[in-house]
Parts: C-alpha cells; structure tokens; sequence
C-alpha cells in the first residue's frame, strides 16, 4: 500500500517540472485559451544552449547573470557551475526564478549593490533594455562584479530584427563594442559571434504550418527535425539575428 502511495506521489511529483495549472488562462479579451505559445520559442533555446556551451567550456568555478528574469538561463547552468547567482529588479520574475530553481542564488536588487566578484558576468538580452543615460554605469557595475582574467558575455539583438516597443535599441557589432568601452575600465574582445540566422523559407513554411491565428499544433518528429536544423545551422557572420560576444576583464 505505502508502495503505491509513493508511486502515485511520484507521478504528481514529476509534473511539477513546469506549472501546468497556469496553462489554462483568460486573455486580454476574457477569451479563455487551453495554451500558450512562444513563436521565438526555439530561437531562444537556441541561442541560450550555445552560450551555455561557452562558458561550460570556460569551466568558471562562479557566475552573475544581471538581469536573470525568471531564471531560465541559470537553470541551463545548473550542475555545471559551482557558484549561480541572478538578480533582477522585478520581484514578479525572481519569484519565478526562485519557485524554478530553488538551489540557485537569486534576488531583487540592482547589480550594483551586490558584493564580491566573478569568474564570469552575463547579460542575456539585457543591454537593449538599458535607457541610452544609463549605459555607461549599467556597463561599469558589469565590469565591476567580474575579476580580472575573468570574462563579461553579452547577448543583443542585432539590427537584422525590427525593435520592439519594450527595447531602447538594437545592435551591430561597432555600437556593441563602443558601449562595452564607456566603462573606461580594460576590457578586451576575444570572441564576438552572430546566431540564429534569420529566418529562412523552410523554417517559415514550418512556422505557419504548426503555428497561426487558427491553430497550434505540436508534432515531435518534425520538432526535432526543425530542432537539428536550426542547431547545426545556428552560426551565421551576416545574417545571424542576435550578436554574442566576451570580453576579457584585463585591468580595473
């Protein structure tokens, strides 16, 4: 009896991995919907796996990530780095982040108040959210939590994508390099890489076949055939739509 008890605790136990309860929802127009979808969803895996490959081959020992949102980048690294820590100025997406990742550093302050300093400092699609007035000590508090030797790693849109409401700008590779050199601090560039090509016709063609206003339908044989597409595919020098790069903290 106890045996079976603990069989069906399991079994509840293991849908916990995402909320699914908060599934079902009512919109903006109180229209009740059954799903949620997010069309840049396999793009954002994508780039957000080939960071974490960079920085497991880096083999850091501790990592901030500023401007973590609801922690999912952090939950990628799990097991892989020693030491996580994420901050956000929303309480809505740390929260989250903490409900996720319970084993995980996180919490509701600007990066700046933070003590202490890192083997590694990312920024994941955060500098676009920066006002223009505010790059330069946003771009001082980064360098400021990294030692030296260490490395900042920064993820921006590129230019290639039309900007949207919530975003001050986007990027080419010379404005990323200007901004990340207001700091006055030494700072230099080894690696700097464009991802996710933009979108070419066949992954259009699945787009609108498995995604639009009628219907959303998920088919796993064809996910993980568009999923190989787009992973062996994902560096692009001209046409990738979001730009990465490293910089190596060399002096104060």
């Amino acid at each position: 009896m106890l045996k079976n008890n603990k069989k069906k605790f399991n079994i509840q136990d293991n849908q916990y991995f995402f909320p699914y309860h908060y599934i079902p929802y009512f919109d903006l127009t109180d229209c009740p919907r059954r799903s949620q979808f997010l069309g840049w969803g396999l793009d954002y895996l994508c780039y957000l796996l080939h960071i974490r490959e960079m920085i497991i081959e880096k083999r850091p020992q501790s990592l901030l990530d500023v401007g973590c949102g609801d922690g999912r980048f952090l939950n990628l690294l799990y097991g892989h780095v020693q030491n996580l820590t994420g901050c956000d100025l929303s309480k809505k997406a740390i929260d989250f982040a903490k409900a996720f990742n319970e084993n995980i550093n996180y919490l509701c302050l600007d990066a700046h108040l933070l003590d202490g300093e890192f083997d590694i400092v990312t920024a994941i699609e955060v500098l676009e959210h920066i006002p223009d007035e505010q790059i330069p000590s946003f771009i001082k508090t980064l360098c400021s939590k990294v030692r030296v030797g260490g490395n900042i790693v920064v993820c921006v849109p590129s230019t290639l994508i039309k900007i949207q409401e919530k975003h001050y700008r986007h990027y080419d590779e010379n404005l990323l390099d200007s901004q990340m050199k207001i700091a006055g601090i030494g700072l230099k560039k080894t690696q700097c890489t464009r991802v996710i090509k933009h979108r070419d016709i066949i992954y259009q063609i699945y787009l609108r076949m498995t995604s639009n206003k009628f219907f959303q339908i998920e088919i796993p044989f064809l996910n993980k055939l568009i999923w190989k597409y787009l992973w062996n595919r994902r560096i692009h020098p001209f046409k990738g739509m979001h730009i990465i790069a490293t910089y190596e903290k060399v002096s104060d």
